[in-house]
């Protein structure tokens, strides 16, 4: 249904979000503020992809859009594309990476990743993306998001949002001194948040086993 130059579209990738290519950026955005207020918590922890059309928008423009849908409604903007209908054959703009970078590819288990290491503590409202591995010195706390194609370690306690393997990577894991996320994601799939009284305050691993998410003690000290 369009409304106001917004349409959203549901398909087997996440929701399709089309922008009116005739409406200014401004009227757009605030469109688009107005149509997820209305959905409530609809597409809370949906992946969004942007259809702009024919229009390129800038780099500011693009994380302005990225941190309003993440920050106000848990809205995660996966990609850009232009012109619905040549999708799969459409340019991608990955937010988080430089205008000049080629599109993010899915990431494969033994593949070398490059690594963002993080020497400070998350808090409440900040959001970590990154096209390889994550590492954080320090915790994540609730209210806190990190998004990475490879892997995400927390040398600290884990009490954010995380999710390894965004870009399909089943590969990937997440590991922590202490795993007690708010919500736990690996490639696609998503698992109950744990409680946090049964942790057992020993290092843990998170990885797709059977299709599914499992949890495992580990040992980081060399040859444990």
């Amino acid at each position: 249904m369009k409304r106001d130059g917004v349409t959203f579209r549901g398909t087997r990738d996440g929701v399709l979000v089309v922008l009116d290519e005739d409406v200014g950026y401004e009227a757009l955005k605030q469109r688009l503020v107005e149509r997820l207020e209305e959905s409530g918590t609809f597409f809370q922890g949906s992946r969004v992809i942007l259809d702009t059309g024919s229009r390129t928008f800038g780099p500011a423009e693009l994380v302005d859009l990225e941190e309003m849908m993440s920050e106000r409604f848990g809205v995660h903007l996966e990609k850009v594309v232009h012109g619905h209908n040549a999708a799969r054959s459409a340019e991608v703009e990955r937010v988080s990476a430089p205008a000049a970078a080629s599109p993010a590819k899915p990431i494969e288990e033994g593949e070398a990743r490059q690594t963002l290491l993080i020497r400070r503590t998350l808090r409440s409202g900040q959001r970590i993306g990154y096209e390889g591995n994550v590492v954080v010195l320090g915790d994540a706390n609730p209210g806190s998001e990190i998004v990475a194609a490879g892997d995400i370690i927390v040398v600290g306690a884990l009490r954010g949002v995380a999710h390894a393997g965004a870009s399909g990577n089943g590969g990937a894991i997440v590991a922590a001194l202490r795993l007690a996320p708010t919500q736990l994601r690996i490639a696609g799939r998503i698992a109950i948040p744990p409680d946090e009284t049964a942790n057992p305050g020993r290092p843990e691993m998170a990885r797709l086993s059977d299709g599914g998410i499992i949890v495992e003690a580990m040992s980081w000290v060399a040859g444990g």
